[in-house]
């Protein structure tokens, strides 16, 4: 138990996480039983006593100080309340005493400098939990899944490119799936509607476990759920599952259509690019949960895996022209032919290392792999193009 207060004015207090320890605490996060949680300094000693400052904190205030968005003295001097807590607590008797003070009337020998920030890896969102989203599935009778990448930050936070990139592709890749399980399988064109408006995806929250997106079936003004969305869920689950297993995972990617293949590919390059593994959940009120995990080892061995198998969509080409654009760090590269002509893309495997060091201006010859795309709501046409090799012409 936290010494400071044994009762009122703000209740037993005890430490939740001691940021800062020089013979004690300095720089702390404590709580009483109701769950109100403070931000404690440690300002003054003398031959008396100790003093301390006590700041209220709101969850998302909590958040913030620790993560490192907001700063000490920022907690103090901004305080939600407009208030904060001096705490005396006396050597000899042990006993307390705590008076209210405006944060204007802080001393400034008490304030500690801007610089006293603390940066940890916070939970900002709800912790995510598999029984909890089990429960909500039977209280709300009806299917969830949860869909985990890897934290790229010290907040429960994501790129909104980054996100909105892998969520469009796991829509895309149960669109295709759908297609399949109603065997209307097709590489051009749009999707069918039917397919689109039974597979299709809603958006419910995002949880905190690296980072978690929950989404159900999308249902509007329908009574019932439409299974058509979980059964390809289900098969996806089942393919993201195979990754641990070579053979299985060779034989679940030959089963599957040009275009599905191309998706989960597709799917696949995005999480190697941030660096991601991903989790799937799913859980129905009837019937028992299932996960299936995607490390990021198993995201490059799958993605070789399906690059090996080819597609008929997929051709190998060669360039020889003026590199206009590289970046190393993104992997991204631009080349003009000698007719003019621009080829864009992402540089994969060695080639992806070479770009490193090659002057924007200078001639080369690049080996392509161009893959034709359609879009799944427009069937619009579109070409993909891979750098496999580079080297001066």
């Amino acid at each position: 138990m936290f010494p400071l207060l044994p009762d009122e004015p703000l209740g037993q207090l005890s430490i939740d996480e001691a940021l800062v320890e020089v013979d004690g605490p300095r720089l702390f996060t404590c709580s009483n039983r109701t769950g109100q949680r403070f931000v404690g300094l440690f300002v003054d000693e003398n031959d008396e006593g100790e003093t301390y400052l006590l700041a209220a904190v709101s969850p998302d205030r909590h958040g913030a100080f620790r993560s490192g968005l907001v700063d000490a003295r920022t907690v103090l001097l901004e305080q939600e309340e407009g208030h904060v807590y001096e705490v005396q607590r006396a050597h000899a008797s042990g006993g307390t005493t705590v008076r209210r003070i405006a944060v204007g009337n802080i001393p400034e020998q008490w304030l500690p400098p801007a610089s006293l920030r603390i940066a940890l890896p916070t939970e900002t969102r709800d912790h995510f939990s598999l029984a909890a989203l089990q429960q909500r599935s039977l209280a709300e009778r009806r299917t969830l899944a949860s869909i985990e990448l890897d934290g790229s930050g010290l907040r429960t936070e994501y790129p909104l490119r980054t996100l909105g990139t892998v969520l469009q592709l796991v829509q895309d890749n149960i669109y295709s799936i759908a297609q399949e399980i109603r065997e209307v399988a097709t590489f051009a064109g749009p999707i069918q509607q039917g397919i689109l408006d039974e597979a299709e995806l809603t958006f419910v929250e995002t949880m905190a476990a690296s980072f978690v997106v929950v989404v159900t079936p999308r249902v509007d003004n329908q009574l019932v759920e439409m299974p058509l969305a979980r059964q390809s869920i289900q098969r996806f689950l089942d393919l993201l599952r195979s990754a641990t297993d070579a053979a299985a995972l060779g034989r679940e990617i030959a089963r599957l259509h040009t275009r599905s293949r191309s998706r989960l590919r597709e799917l696949l390059e995005e999480l190697d690019e941030v660096g991601s593994g991903v989790r799937l959940d799913l859980v129905t009120p009837s019937l028992p949960s299932q996960s299936a995990r995607v490390t990021r080892t198993q995201v490059r061995s799958t993605l070789r895996a399906i690059r090996e198998l080819g597609s008929d969509q997929t051709e190998r080409m060669s360039i020889t022209g003026l590199l206009v654009g590289a970046n190393a760090r993104t992997h991204v590269f631009e080349l003009q032919d000698d007719s003019g002509s621009k080829f864009s893309g992402r540089a994969i495997g060695t080639a992806a290392a070479a770009l490193q060091g090659l002057r924007i201006g200078d001639r080369y010859t690049g080996v392509l792999l161009r893959e034709i795309l359609v879009e799944a709501l427009t069937g619009e046409v579109r070409h993909k193009y891979q750098l496999i090799e580079i080297d001066p012409a």
